[in-house]
């Protein structure tokens, strides 16, 4: 995906300056606009985000343990399977990732369908996820095993869904959590013409990604997500290459 390998003298010093300046706030528990938390870039950090992300994921464990142990209704979780691979995209620089997911372990129960691209915001001093929706999510099935399903598309035939960003930020521990912005993602429903709000909070790792999304109307009733609260864990079950 990189769209070209030679840089220009001045390019590589600034970026030499960049994290010389990243590792010195580092030092001092300062982190400036454009570093990441491990003192690296934050286009640096976005592109070991996007790799981490990369693959195949399934909270199987999750719910077999829940039925297994007798979990109360409002605590139980839909087997969900997670695809994200790397593609190209034309209008998208850097890092894209092609995303399907499905319930149940049927490929064939396709629930959601989009473009994730991730950047560095420097304004917000953490990672973007961008969310974009397909003008046509069936003509871009398996698109992760066919990519040139995509070659045809535009990055600006794609629906964007402003407020609904995902900002990453890297963790002491390892790892980052992700989260919406809260109050900024909302929608009205064509059903019941009342507004929802979308929160989400995650936690993504080499091994496990929680997923803990849900919606309220403006009453505050739950429109979808655990009952219970507790998110979609999901382990790591493939990659790609």
């Amino acid at each position: 995906m990189r769209a070209h390998s030679s840089r220009h003298p001045g390019a590589a010093n600034a970026a030499g300056v960049r994290r010389a300046l990243c590792a010195a706030a580092l030092a001092a528990l300062i982190l400036p606009a454009g570093c990441g938390a491990g003192g690296e870039s934050l286009e640096a950090e976005a592109a070991r985000l996007a790799r981490t992300l990369a693959g195949r994921w399934d909270n199987q464990e999750q719910h077999d343990l829940e039925r297994r142990n007798g979990a109360p209704p409002e605590a139980l979780h839909e087997r969900i399977h997670s695809i994200f691979a790397p593609v190209s995209l034309a209008g998208l620089s850097g890092n894209v990732l092609y995303v399907q997911q499905y319930l149940d372990d049927d490929p064939q129960k396709i629930y959601r369908q989009r473009i994730y691209h991730i950047t560095a915001d420097t304004g917000a001093n953490a990672v973007r996820l961008d969310i974009l929706a397909f003008p046509d999510a069936a003509a871009v099935k398996d698109a992760h095993e066919n990519p040139a399903l995509l070659s045809s598309l535009k990055a600006d035939s794609l629906r964007r869904y402003p407020g609904c960003e995902v900002f990453w930020k890297r963790r002491a521990e390892g790892g980052w959590t992700g989260q919406v912005r809260p109050g900024a993602c909302s929608f009205v429903s064509q059903r019941s013409g009342k507004r929802i709000v979308v929160e989400d909070d995650l936690l993504l790792t080499q091994d496990e990604l929680w997923i803990h999304d849900r919606a309220h109307d403006e009453s505050g009733a739950l429109v979808y997500g655990n009952r219970a609260g507790i998110p979609h864990k999901l382990r790591r079950v493939g990659g790609f290459e």
